[in-house]
């Protein structure tokens, strides 16, 4: 019989059956918990590597360094923050805060110029350089135009508020028109060479020997005299441009400071006409000013401004007591005005000098220099001139260029040397020009 193919019967699928749950023994409980939070490692230290006492000591000094290093960090910002918001009391003592608010003539130290609170958030180093910046714009905004470099001498009389001479025959103390600086291009370069020095030895670039530092810090060296109305005008636009930043542009003293500048410019004509007059209202201004300081430095009432321009009223009225007098210290400023009684012969064929006095104030022979005495000399009349000290030179210049009247002097024309250094000699080549005094 054949085969037959096998049948396919369907296939009978058994389930497995249910594994038995076990049940933990209450004894066993606190066991299986434990070996549970083994396995999922949830037992603190479990997994550590153990550490030596010294590297567990080089990791508590990395962990105190982060500490000290977020802690420098913190107070840096806390020093930048406090160095943005300081206030000028900040840097001055109470005494001079008040005597500041008193010039300034506020009553709160929130109101001074922004000056001061640029000057006390800012570094000691930068304090030249910011007191700079404020003339700079002043300068800007008045019109003036110019640059004026502060010497170290004057930086240092402002920002200690030694403005107030407290001896006004002193010309050299406080702050003013004597003690500007020179002006001209010359005095300009010669300023800002020292000023770049000491920019170089306050920043650490060099080490200044002791005649080095007497030089950068003298204030006998800024002293100085107007030579003509022309350098006058100048040294006014220097001094209201210091000083309006320190007292702000709305003081009183800021104003008629700039009207008196105005004043100056209307009357350059007629000032021109008076023999020293340069002198005469540098030395008038810085009275005035001083005057003012002083009285209001003892005040918490405001005291009115100085009206500066006054004099020029009282120069048109011819009232002379607008004329100060001059400190007698700087009637002494040339080794000419008390010359030696002989003076050696020099050059020519003359045999020699002879006595001071003899002869007139042109006489005597080419020959032989003698120096001649003006008999009829007054120190008081030529005061002024003398303490400005030009030259001939420059007094010749100065009449090409203005034209100012040629005066006679008993007669004859006059002589700089003789009538105003009160001594000439026999061989002067200017005993016939015509020569003023510049004023």
């Amino acid at each position: 019989t054949r085969r037959g193919t096998p049948t396919s019967q369907p296939t009978i699928t058994v389930e497995p059956p249910t594994a038995p749950v076990l049940a933990t023994p209450p004894e066993a409980t606190a066991f299986q918990a434990y070996r549970r939070r083994v396995v999922l490692r949830h037992i603190p230290g479990l997994d550590n590597v153990p550490i030596t006492g010294t590297g567990q000591a080089i990791v508590g000094q990395l962990q105190l360094l982060v500490q000290q290093q977020a802690e420098n960090a913190a107070n840096a910002e806390a020093r930048r923050l406090q160095e943005r918001e300081k206030m000028p009391s900040d840097t001055m003592s109470a005494i001079m805060l008040q005597r500041l608010m008193r010039w300034c003539q506020v009553m709160s130290e929130d109101q001074l110029p922004e000056l001061y609170s640029t000057l006390a958030r800012s570094r000691k180093s930068d304090g030249r350089a910011t007191l700079e910046g404020a003339i700079a714009q002043t300068l800007s905004d008045l019109g003036y135009g110019g640059t004026f470099p502060v010497s170290q001498s004057l930086h240092r009389k402002l920002i200690s508020l030694q403005w107030m001479a407290a001896n006004t025959t002193n010309l050299s103390s406080g702050v003013s028109i004597f003690t500007m600086g020179p002006g001209g291009v010359e005095g300009i370069e010669r300023q800002q060479d020292l000023n770049a020095t000491a920019d170089l030895v306050t920043g650490g670039g060099a080490q200044p020997s002791l005649s080095d530092a007497a030089k950068l810090i003298d204030t006998k060296g800024d002293l100085s005299f107007p030579k003509d109305t022309l350098d006058y005008r100048g040294r006014v636009k220097r001094f209201i441009s210091t000083f309006r930043p320190a007292l702000g542009s709305q003081h009183g003293v800021s104003i008629n400071l700039v009207i008196y500048h105005s004043m100056l410019l209307r009357n350059e004509e007629l000032l021109a006409r008076i023999p020293g007059v340069s002198m005469l209202l540098a030395l008038r201004l810085f009275l005035d000013f001083n005057c003012w300081l002083d009285d209001q430095a003892e005040s918490n009432t405001p005291i009115p401004a100085p009206n500066f321009s006054k004099v020029f009223r009282q120069i048109k009225l011819s009232d002379q007591s607008w004329k100060p007098e001059i400190p007698p210290a700087y009637l002494q400023s040339t080794p000419l005005l008390n010359p030696p009684a002989h003076a050696p012969a020099r050059g020519g064929t003359g045999g020699g000098g002879t006595p001071a006095g003899s002869g007139d104030a042109y006489g005597g022979s080419r020959g032989g220099n003698v120096i001649i005495r003006n008999p009829h000399y007054h120190a008081e009349t030529f005061a002024t001139y003398l303490a400005m000290g030009h030259t001939a030179k420059d007094v010749r210049q100065y009449n090409e260029r203005v034209g100012v009247a040629l005066p006679l002097k008993a007669g004859t024309e006059m002589c700089l040397a003789y009538h105003v250094k009160n001594m000439c000699n026999t061989n002067c080549p200017n005993r016939q020009s015509k020569l003023v005094v510049v004023t």
